[in-house]
């Protein structure tokens, strides 16, 4: 199986073990409880093909997520959501041979996003969004037009965008439609595999559209030299290090994305780091805790059960969120320190609040 693309960038973007610490950055010490985590803050290092990850993390806030359009497509499929590495790490979302036309073509970066409707073992709708970037217009549409004759499938319509090149594979029970569309130096690229009928496919994939191609011509390329870090924030977050994002952005990666967006708006969100743990800048410490109250009460209105928050972290909590113990994320726990709210997610009770320790420990510098 693929990785999750997180997994595959904090292979791209990680801290190096041995490094000195962050010139100025002192950690508290603590009797706080961190069991194997650092708390010792490292500066990220640049890393061949950071370039195109770092553009493809800004590209996150100019790309549809599939719940805008669809409400009910809520689990998040962490595969096919995240920046792309290079053209081959395309693969997970256009599978070989495209990939190799878009390397072909002069890719340059990429952002994907993915989710399923949830609560059952086999989900009814899956969709993919991913947003390709190439050189020129003229790369674009080329490889739109030679990723479409890829793969044999029957051409279909997507209704008020005949720019679109779409296919339609059917299926024993539903359907499969991909569609490329290029749109100045972008190819805009969904994939639908739904249960339902071939309307409500292209449906999704036409509301896709409608809202995707203002919001990526909105987006202002930059030029390869962007830094790593610059603010210090991935520093500081419990390693392994994945990215920071725009509150936008970030909403990828959330479990109720709408629900997220209304928590950052109103508290200021600017920033959101991800590693081991995710981290959240905002605006003042109001805000922040104004944040973790609204993410524990969004916790509690899904179910979770309250439990007994981290010794040694003023005012955090911890929530079980059930699922047994197969479930890597069953227990969560979250904090504030200054204007960064925090929060962890673990299998394992005791793991959450180690990550938690840690965590507040490596914001005590910032």
């Amino acid at each position: 199986m693929t990785q999750p693309r997180r997994a595959v960038m904090a292979a791209v973007v990680m801290l190096v073990a041995g490094c000195s610490p962050v010139t100025g950055v002192a950690v508290m010490a603590s009797p706080l409880d961190v069991g194997p985590y650092p708390t010792s803050v490292v500066a990220v290092t640049q890393r061949p093909g950071i370039p195109t990850v770092l553009e493809g993390q800004r590209m996150a806030a100019s790309v549809v997520l599939p719940t805008d359009v669809d409400a009910t497509l809520r689990r998040l499929e962490s595969t096919n959501t995240g920046p792309v590495l290079d053209a081959q790490g395309l693969r997970a979302d256009i599978r070989a041979r495209r990939a190799g036309i878009a390397e072909a073509n002069g890719f340059v970066a990429g952002f994907s996003s993915s989710r399923s409707t949830e609560g059952e073992p086999t989900p009814t709708t899956s969709v993919v969004n991913l947003v390709m970037h190439f050189p020129d217009a003229g790369a674009a549409a080329a490889a739109a037009r030679e990723m479409t004759g890829a793969e044999p499938a029957r051409p279909t319509a997507i209704a008020h965008h005949r720019e679109t090149l779409a296919l339609v594979v059917t299926m024993p029970r539903g359907v499969i439609v991909e569609s490329f569309t290029p749109r100045g130096p972008y190819v805009l690229y969904q994939w639908v595999q739904t249960r339902n009928t071939l309307e409500a496919a292209t449906g999704l994939v036409a509301g896709i559209l409608d809202l995707q191609g203002p919001r990526i011509d909105a987006f202002v390329p930059t030029d390869p030299g962007l830094t790593v870090d610059p603010a210090l924030l991935l520093a500081h977050t419990l390693p392994p290090a994945v990215g920071v994002y725009t509150a936008p952005g970030a909403l990828h990666f959330e479990r109720d994305p709408a629900r997220a967006a209304d928590a950052f708006a109103a508290a200021g969100v600017s920033a959101v780091s991800l590693g081991r743990t995710t981290v959240y800048r905002s605006e003042s410490s109001t805000g922040a805790a104004q944040l973790i109250n609204g993410l524990t009460s969004g916790e509690l209105a899904d179910g979770a059960t309250a439990t007994d928050g981290v010794v040694g972290i003023p005012d955090s909590t911890c929530v079980d969120r059930g699922g047994g113990p197969a479930s890597p994320t069953r227990y969560w726990c979250a904090g504030v320190s200054g204007r960064y709210a925090f929060a962890t997610t673990s299998a394992h009770s005791q793991d959450a609040r180690q990550q938690a320790a840690a965590q507040y420990l490596l914001l005590g510098g910032l």
